[in-house]
């Protein structure tokens, strides 16, 4: 018999922490759920832990696959899973006892597509708990039409904290960008435009470490050029499913061009190794623009004329005074 919830755990040289995430989810209240870890071809131990404890434990499962990168081995894992509901826990993170309980409790009440909850930040240099750095957008569940929900869903963009309903994201083919870094932000954007409820826990139930040595999230030159990626992916996805108004383009070329801004802070090697990327990019957004109102339509077009090719100063200093 099929657990209800598949608890699915990206693994990558994180032999240090894994252990404590593994251990909070085996002190869960709720018990009825199945824990699979897939090892993305870490370079330490990490996998021979995840070995040792699903050899424990029954209700895990252990499997590798070479270095693919963090977006196919999510994709991998939600195809691996069995379940009613899906929760993803990154390996380096741990959970509350009731985290899993409450989720599913809530979840079973509404019908939500999507059941979400508050964290608790820890920084591992300073061993101490922090205020969370987070949108407003995270302390609340949309209720508003697809635009809403996609805005929601851009300031809310980690996969972790929320229980999915399964077959909701193979009804709506949600699929990580492969090949990428920041690859939740088109993923939950897109699932919270699709989900007919998004309902909210009001506790703290997932602690998310910060500051872990050799995260993917620390390389933020990987970081700044991929959620700049995962935005025009979210644009063109929406674009396929007919769901790209001119309130969705007009607020994805605001959050472009400010990505575009965080760009002149990087080193000017990275900026040319990255502006035939950056060009293909630019060329896509460009189609969008006649969808947007007429004064953002002529805001944007000016924008565009005045900018010119990255990576230019000229290109830098007028995206800076149209972000």
């Amino acid at each position: 018999m099929a657990p209800k919830i598949s608890i699915l755990i990206p693994v990558y040289n994180a032999e240090k922490y894994v252990s404590k995430c593994l251990d909070s989810l085996l002190k869960q209240t709720f018990t009825d759920f199945e824990i699979i870890c897939l090892n993305d071809g870490s370079s330490d131990n990490s996998f021979d832990v995840c070995q040792l404890f699903a050899r424990q434990d029954k209700r895990i499962r252990a499997l590798t696959q070479k270095n693919a990168g963090v977006a196919r081995t999510r994709n991998r894992l939600v195809d691996e899973a069995q379940a009613q509901y899906i929760a993803f826990v990154d390996a380096d993170d741990w959970v509350e006892p009731t985290y899993v309980e409450k989720l599913y409790q809530k979840a079973q009440e509404t019908g939500a597509d999507i059941t979400k909850c508050f964290f608790k930040e820890f920084d591992t240099v300073s061993q101490k708990f922090t205020p969370p750095q987070c949108s407003s957008f995270f302390y609340s569940a949309p209720k508003g039409n697809v635009v809403d929900k996609v805005k929601h869903g851009y300031y809310d963009s980690v996969v972790w904290g929320k229980l999915w309903r399964i077959d909701f994201l193979r009804e709506n083919n949600l699929r990580f960008l492969e090949g990428h870094v920041a690859e939740d932000v088109a993923w939950v954007s897109l699932g919270f435009g699709f989900a007919n409820q998004i309902v909210l826990v009001e506790e703290e139930l997932y602690i998310y470490r910060k500051g872990v040595a050799g995260a993917i999230t620390s390389n933020q030159i990987n970081v700044t050029f991929d959620k700049l990626r995962n935005v025009v992916f979210l644009g063109e996805e929406l674009k396929k499913r007919n769901l790209l108004d001119k309130e969705i383009i007009s607020f994805l070329l605001k959050i472009l061009v400010w990505n575009i801004c965080n760009l002149r802070k990087l080193p000017k090697q990275i900026q040319q190794a990255h502006a035939d990327t950056l060009c293909h990019e630019i060329e896509t957004i460009k189609n969008w623009i006649p969808s947007v109102g007429f004064w953002k339509r002529i805001r944007f077009n000016l924008w565009v004329f005045l900018a010119g090719d990255p990576p230019s100063r000229r290109f830098y200093f007028w995206s800076k005074i149209f972000r």
